[in-house]
């Protein structure tokens, strides 16, 4: 059982800088969960855009049978407690991911291997279901995506990718076709909420050979309507790709792409297809930026662009090579937004296994590799991020990664670049597990970047077009001035809804009576 022990008043913070014409408001609401020894401190958040946010806390304690407790909170915008429900489960019940439909939030657990079970809340009729998917011998699941109708797995039966549909209404449980005799590795599942169809996203499985992308589209039932197949290309290597809908048969793939057979990423691709076919494709350059070498100080930058424009008088392309963390992309009023962290792994304490991390905390290069029944979540008894890197970590040795700038840019759905953006961290700052660590809150003329730290939430208002400077940069600490945070399990910063997001995590606090207090916070930023 949750108990809300305190709520924060609402701050709101103020700046004018580098010329904005309206004044740019944060805002913040901060609620607390006492930690009991007892049930443990093990959280995972789920938002549901402007429905609310689903809270998942597995208790530590155990039952007489093997047996142990779910608890669900479901919170409004506000952060108020809609609803909750208890579940007594298996105690060898795990985790796996989480997915949403229009109406409802679909959660994956496993009970044993090649044994799953999918919980579903209806989020209007404030009701719960419970499935069992039993059928899918020999099938390592890496991806879920649901619908109204039922839920998709993506993974790898042996060597081969399979995408399996349950259909929740009659019980029923298939294979999606055209995907099991292909010898390529699934790197991206995708469910369009407008149209509910499904896209399937596969490459060959080696860098600079057979490294063909294949699109495959499903109806919500399943059916297969029609493929895509880029041809295979010895200039350039796709790293991730990323599907949207314009029409129900204009499609648009974006993504990042290396030259030759790199895994670092050179720029920003897109493809615009219509029915299956190929009509416009785009490469753009980090060259042909605006703003995406800001973080280098200034002589360094001209330096390089410099190197860049004497190889475009060559004709030739000056190679880059960024090592990011790839978000989700967002689509914004029919605008694409997409961004990105780059960093430098550090290897220092290197894990002998990689097993010996737990569930969620490092996702190999080239998603296809997620196969999260190799980790053991709940049995580490600790909150993890719910913002973990999903795409473009290709090294999962690495234990540090040091955080070097983030860019953002936006696109329309024919694949056009509109404008990009940049954000430099502080020199120094690090994280032992891949983080999405930044946010951007997008106006039509402004934007903010949000920085959550150990204490302090960094702003920084710029217009999209300009760069961010020191003078449009707030930062202001997050908890009560006289107290100090002795340890902290860094949550990262999850999109919400609209211009809302969620910073959350687990806090060791002592309070200005000396007293020690630890506690799992939510706290809703909004900005404007």
């Amino acid at each position: 059982m949750f108990q809300i022990i305190f709520k924060s008043t609402l701050l709101l913070f103020f700046s004018l800088a580098l010329g904005i014409s309206k004044a740019q408001r944060i805002q913040q609401k901060e609620i607390k969960f006492k930690i009991d020894n007892k049930l443990g401190d093990d959280y995972i958040l789920i938002p549901h855009s402007n429905n609310g946010v689903l809270c998942l806390h597995n208790q530590s304690s155990r039952f007489g049978n093997n047996k142990r407790s779910l608890h669900y909170t479901m919170l409004d915008t506000s952060l108020n407690k809609k609803w909750e429900f208890d579940n007594v489960v298996d105690s060898n019940l795990r985790f796996i991911e989480s997915a949403i439909s229009k109406k409802s939030i679909w959660l994956l657990f496993s009970i044993k291997e090649h044994q799953y079970e999918v919980h579903k809340f209806d989020i209007e009729q404030e009701t719960q279901s419970v499935f069992e998917i039993n059928e899918v011998r020999s099938f390592n699941v890496s991806f879920f995506q649901a619908t109204e109708q039922g839920v998709y797995l993506g993974g790898k039966i042996r060597n081969n990718p399979a995408v399996l549909f349950y259909d929740a209404e009659k019980n029923h449980t298939s294979f999606l076709p055209g995907i099991n005799q292909l010898n390529v590795d699934l790197i991206n599942l995708k469910v369009d909420p407008s149209y509910e169809l499904l896209f399937v996203l596969l490459q060959g499985p080696k860098i600079g050979k057979d490294n063909a992308l294949f699109a495959h589209c499903y109806n919500s039932e399943g059916q297969f309507l029609y493929n895509y197949a880029h041809p295979q290309n010895v200039e350039y290597s796709f790293i991730t790709a990323f599907p949207f809908t314009n029409t129900l048969n204009e499609h648009l793939l974006v993504g990042t792409y290396s030259l030759r057979n790199d895994d670092l990423a050179q720029g920003i691709y897109t493809i615009k297809l219509l029915k299956g076919n190929e009509v416009d494709k785009r490469f753009y350059d980090f060259g042909y930026f605006n703003n995406f070498f800001n973080y280098l100080p200034e002589k360094q930058k001209s330096n390089l662009l410099k190197k860049i424009e004497r190889k475009r008088e060559k004709d030739k392309v000056y190679t880059l090579k960024y090592k990011l963390f790839t978000h989700e992309p967002r689509l914004i009023n029919d605008k694409i937004l997409f961004m990105a962290e780059s960093i430098e792994y550090n290897r220092r304490n290197r894990p002998n296994n990689i097993n010996n991390v737990p569930f969620n905390s490092m996702y190999p290069y080239r998603s296809f590799n997620r196969f999260y029944n190799n980790f053991n979540y709940l049995n580490w008894r600790r909150y993890m991020p719910s913002t973990i890197a999903r795409y473009g970590v290709n090294n999962f040795n690495a234990t540090d990664y040091e955080y070097e700038h983030a860019f953002v840019c936006s696109l329309n759905l024919d694949g056009k670049l509109l404008w990009d953006n940049s954000y430099t961290f502080e020199k120094g700052t690090e994280y032992d597990t891949p983080l999405e660590l930044i946010e951007v809150g997008v106006s039509k003329e402004s934007l903010a970047f949000i920085e959550p730290s150990k204490e302090n939430i960094k702003y920084a208002f710029t217009k999209i077009n300009s760069p961010t400077d020191s003078t449009s940069q707030i930062s202001v600490s997050t908890i009560k001035e006289k107290s100090k945070i002795t340890d902290f399990e860094h949550g990262g910063i999850l999109h919400w809804y609209s211009n809302n997001f969620i910073h959350s995590g687990i806090r060791k606090v002592i309070n200005s009576t000396n007293t020690r207090v630890k506690y799992f916070f939510i706290n809703k930023i909004s900005a404007y």
